[in-house]
């Protein structure tokens, strides 16, 4: 097993072979989460994203998980734009995905692990995850993570009185 991060300048400069090898990854990811696409040409070219590192685990040379992060001082207490809380250094955890058959294999921890080992200490993690998402928050809880805010979000369309978001998630910080 090897562990790799690239900043989006290093993952323009992968070649098309290595390239693919994320793309089946992030084709898998896009069926798990009921997307259309998630392309990674769309990965090097958003804006937003320019700041996020990217980790990916590779087996048998193929890359078969991934987490994404950025760094960012918090001044104003405004974190993700929807927990107020502390300031100071973050380190956001955006994203994790390990594909189906790799899964319960511990690579969720390593590659936390990996983040905890290369990030400077004196940035806290934090991530958000979505209350119903069990198997995750356990993977954190191992991990040191723990549950700082809860957030319910209701939205209700008022012409319609129907609720169109109704979810409950954790701010968990280690």
């Amino acid at each position: 097993m090897i562990i790799r991060s690239y900043t989006i300048k290093q993952l323009e400069k992968l070649n098309k072979k290595e390239k693919g090898k994320i793309q089946v990854l992030l084709n898998e990811e896009a069926k798990y989460w009921k997307l259309k696409e998630l392309k990674l040409e769309n990965i090097l070219n958003s804006e937003y994203l320019r700041n996020h590192i990217f980790v990916f685990v590779y087996i048998d040379n193929k890359v078969v998980a991934k987490l994404r992060y950025f760094l960012k001082e918090i001044k104003d207490k405004i974190l993700l734009y929807r927990f107020t809380y502390k300031n100071g250094k973050y380190c956001f955890i955006q994203n994790i995905y390990v594909r189906d058959r790799y899964r319960k294999k511990g690579l969720c921890s390593k590659l936390l692990n990996y983040l905890n080992n290369n990030i400077e200490k004196t940035y806290k993690q934090a991530l958000v995850v979505d209350s119903i998402n069990k198997k995750a928050i356990i993977c954190y809880e191992k991990n040191n993570f723990e549950k700082i805010i809860e957030r319910n979000e209701n939205s209700k369309i008022i012409k319609t009185n129907k609720y169109s978001e109704n979810f409950t998630e954790y701010l968990m910080i280690r």
